[in-house]
């Protein structure tokens, strides 16, 4: 039995759509047109005959006003922008408090930090 999964604002709690249970873990779920970071995921089970089934699933998100491709992996996380730079906030969802809409190239406040791998 697969059950969908509804998308709630985080900041509002309004609910946006449901999406395929298929999409499985990712921090990010395209949604009618728009991309939508997950912030938090949340299960509801019963318990029926000593066993417990999921109920629903529900994931709160908010909008993403970053191109995603202007994300880097850093290790076995992403951040958005240059993680090089001393200021990013090494993060998938904000880039660094000097700039935070980007984008990095030709930022006045960029100020190289260390070589990251």
């Amino acid at each position: 039995m697969t059950l969908p999964v509804h998308l709630y604002r985080s900041d509002t709690r309004e609910w946006v759509g449901q999406v395929p249970d298929e999409i499985g873990a990712t921090p990010y779920v395209e949604w009618d047109g728009h991309l939508w970071a997950v912030l938090e995921r949340s299960h509801a089970y019963n318990l029926k005959s000593g066993k417990y089934h999921l109920q629903r699933v529900a994931l709160f998100v908010r909008p993403v006003a970053v191109d995603l491709r202007d994300r880097h992996q850093v290790g076995d996380h992403w951040t958005i922008g240059d993680p090089t730079c001393r200021y990013n906030a090494h993060s998938e969802l904000l880039r660094c408090v000097p700039h935070p809409h980007g984008p990095c190239v030709g930022c006045q406040s960029y100020a190289r930090d260390h070589e990251v791998s």
